[in-house]
């Protein structure tokens, strides 16, 4: 066996000890490979926050090691920051397969900063290998929530590694099966490392097949007085074709809602990926009114609370077409995801006051399915695959942490686990893994609209603007007189009402120019800079706004010397 020396490099920009932006790097000497760039969702304590991504930093810094990107799969946690990071990375190379090519580009063309930097995509299917100079790669189907989910398998001199994706065991399944003879196959190899994912490592058992959901909803429509709603993910496209044809053959006209419903529908139907014809969508909704009720079926997004998703607007009354009525059957095909459960709470406390009949998933209606592997499936899997050493990623820590007692459970070697953080760097050198003390700079980086924030102020800023409100205060300094010229100038956003309180405004305003006065007469060689001035208007007014309304609120100053 030759002896190398210079180590395969494994590691996390983001996507362990979370749910959500997951991001994974494989290194060797002077090639890098990413697996997936996701999204982690955003709660209401983030306030004008749409996402979380990973810094590129380290990538960038690298770009010209990146060989390509490979995805898993088209779910937001795992290609929500792909956009962002074409526009950091010119020429990309991405590797996927069909469905997920349809999607990725849709959502690339959406941001000018990424098509203008024109990623190259390469499609794979069950068959495709690949090599570069220190990587040989394949890929393997496995069955997930959402059309083409892979897993990958990299191979290079120090020994060979595994990504499972996110999979489950569906024997069941009409399409898109985990492929269990390649894995055994690639299992034979004699694997040295499996990445695998544990999100529901806690759970036990085996998940219910997804054929016992669509035949629920088959039953719900079937048997349905009125109309019938169903929210579930946009890209569980596989589900929504089941469910668009069932419609069908219950005689009802489809309607789409939402955006990212509309353009998965759409875009699935171009490759075939659903089945149903044009003419069974209603396309004129100022129409809808002519078509009986119980003809009626809307499949569409909200199935997580969010607030602007077509659920949630129908709820709070500002959709132009639907209101819900006693009529009515809404189904959640879809069970909540970490940090939504409020949300999701909230939202069918709203649809009980429609009087509509709400049905979520449960063991008496089992209206959905989880695309993750469950302990006994995650067992499986192991033993298919039969590693040498197992990195827990996707999931929280108690989920890795679940992962490993289970792994355990089998006779794998406790120290052959390795739980690492984010940025950890775990080494293959010689078919020997270890987990080093490097860690690559990881942290979380903000989505604001079309473009990203890594600077933790912004939250600050905006969780202090939608309870204290915010205070600007302008003043022009002469630098050879040291005087405040005039007073200075306020402007309060959301803290209080200025036109109600001037009397407060002008005590600040003059408690201002008298502190900076005193403090001058007091000690000439004072440091005045835009700092001084800073922290002098905030003790300012944080005492008398706080003593006045019991408000801190977010001060800003602008400093003009002459």
């Amino acid at each position: 066996m030759s002896i190398n020396a210079t180590p395969t490099r494994i590691f996390a920009l983001g996507g362990i000890g979370e749910i959500g932006k997951n991001c994974y790097i494989v290194e060797h000497d002077d090639e890098i490979f990413i697996t997936d760039c996701g999204v982690k969702f955003c709660d209401e304590t983030m306030p004008g926050v749409s996402g979380i991504i990973v810094p590129f930093d380290y990538l960038i810094a690298n770009k010209s090691k990146i060989k390509g990107l490979f995805i898993t799969h088209a779910h937001d946690d795992h290609i929500g920051g792909i956009p962002y990071l074409v526009a950091a990375i010119p020429n990309l190379k991405i590797y996927t397969a069909k469905y997920t090519t349809v999607i990725v580009k849709n959502k690339i063309s959406q941001f000018p900063d990424a098509v203008k930097n024109t990623p190259v995509f390469e499609m794979f299917d069950d068959n495709w290998t690949f090599q570069t100079k220190n990587f040989k790669v394949e890929v393997f189907r496995v069955c997930h929530s959402t059309p083409d989910g892979f897993g990958i398998y990299f191979e290079t001199v120090n020994g060979k590694i595994m990504l499972t994706g996110d999979y489950r065991f569906d024997f069941e399944a009409v399409s898109d099966k985990t492929d269990i003879t390649k894995i055994a196959q690639l299992g034979q190899k004699n694997i040295d490392l499996l990445l695998t994912e544990t999100t529901n490592s806690e759970r036990k058992g085996f998940s219910p097949s997804e054929v016992n959901v669509v035949a629920e909803i088959g039953r719900i429509v079937k048997n349905a007085k009125g109309r019938v709603f169903v929210s579930l993910f946009a890209s569980n496209i596989s589900r929504a074709n089941e469910l668009l044809e069932i419609a069908v053959k219950n005689n009802r006209k489809i309607v789409l809602l939402g955006r990212s419903m509309i353009n998965n529908i759409n875009a699935s139907m171009e490759i075939k990926y659903v089945n149903v014809e044009k003419t069974d969508f209603v396309e004129d909704l100022d129409s809808i009114h002519n078509i009986p009720e119980d003809k009626i079926f809307v499949l569409m997004t909200g199935s997580q609370g969010e607030e602007l998703a077509a659920l949630n607007q129908i709820v709070n009354g500002t959709n132009k077409y639907f209101a819900f009525k006693p009529a009515d059957t809404v189904v959640f095909s879809s069970s909540p995801i970490v940090g939504n459960y409020k949300n999701v709470e909230n939202l069918i406390n709203k649809l009980h006051k429609t009087r509509a009949k709400i049905i979520i998933n449960s063991s008496k209606h089992p209206t959905h399915a989880s695309g993750h592997a469950t302990q006994q499936e995650q067992q499986l899997m192991v033993s298919l695959i039969n590693p040498k050493y197992l990195l827990p990623v996707h999931g929280e820590i108690k989920m890795q942490h679940a992962f490993e007692k289970t792994a355990v459970s089998m006779g794998q070697a406790q120290n052959n686990i390795l739980i690492v953080t984010n940025g950890q760097v775990v080494e293959l050198l010689n078919h020997v893994a270890k987990v080093t003390n490097e860690i690559i700079p990881t942290f979380e980086v903000y989505i604001d609209g079309k473009t990203i924030n890594d600077s933790t102020d912004i939250l600050k800023y905006r969780k202090v603007l939608s309870t204290d409100g915010i205070c600007g205060v302008t003043l022009i300094y002469n630098k050879e007189t040291k005087k405040i010229i005039n007073f200075p100038v306020f402007a309060i956003r959301g803290s209080f009402y200025v036109k109600t309180s001037i009397p407060l405004v002008e005590k600040m305003s003059k408690e201002i120019v008298a502190t900076f006065d005193k403090e001058v007469s007091s000690n000439p060689s004072l440091n005045i800079n835009n700092d001084y001035f800073s922290n002098l208007v905030k003790n300012v007014v944080w005492n008398y706004v706080w003593e006045t309304f019991k408000k801190r609120p977010w001060i800003n100053t602008t400093v003009f010397s002459i």
